[in-house]
């Protein structure tokens, strides 16, 4: 009787190609490697052309499912602790209000929880924008302009701390340009950008 129904549930509510692939994912192994444009670099970690990387950065971001969010998590937790780096901060990039609110959750933040990494959502603010996804390079670099500051009240828990500023997945690199613009100022004895996939 189970199966009978499961196949009717199916039928009429077909599971997600993606979701189908986390279900099955086991780990994702990590390549890091390192992404410079314009003189920025960002390590990061996984190949965004592999099937399993996009389906679990999919997953993550628009449907917050846990299992992808773990594999992704599992990714970071590891990073961290191989680096010859000790992180005083770890700062995510945060979603506007706006994007926040219709989404309901931000998932850097929910990928960071899942890999058990503590993180700091109150040190940078984003100004609402239009959604990067759809922009040219050019208009992606001036979209975000501006689009990020940092909590005055915040500014001592920067000075001298070697942050490592997150992001999900990075393409032209001007979201992580912009949030590392906004915390130079505060003197951070360093700050490292890291995405999981490009």
């Amino acid at each position: 009787m189970r199966t009978f129904l499961n196949k009717i549930i199916n039928i009429l509510l077909p599971e997600r190609h993606n979701y189908k692939i986390v279900r099955a994912s086991k780990k994702l192994f990590i390549t890091p490697s390192v992404y410079s444009i314009d003189g920025l670099t960002v390590q990061y970690l996984l190949e965004f052309k592999h099937e399993k990387v996009r389906a679990c950065i999919h997953e993550a971001k628009f449907h917050d499912n846990t299992r992808a969010q773990a594999l992704l998590g599992a990714t970071i937790a590891q990073f961290i602790e191989t680096s010859l780096i000790k992180y005083d901060l770890v700062v995510p990039i945060p979603l506007s209000k706006e994007r926040a609110r219709a989404r309901g959750y931000c998932q850097v933040e929910q990928i960071l929880k899942a890999g058990n990494v503590p993180f700091k959502t109150d040190i940078l603010k984003r100004v609402d924008r239009p959604a990067q996804t759809s922009l040219t390079k050019e208009q992606r670099l001036q979209n975000v302009q501006g689009s990020f500051s940092v909590d005055s009240a915040k500014e001592d828990l920067i000075r001298n701390a070697h942050i490592l500023l997150v992001d999900d997945v990075v393409t032209t690199g001007a979201t992580l340009r912009a949030a590392q613009a906004a915390l130079v100022p505060h003197q951070p004895t360093s700050i490292t950008c890291l995405a999981l996939a490009h």
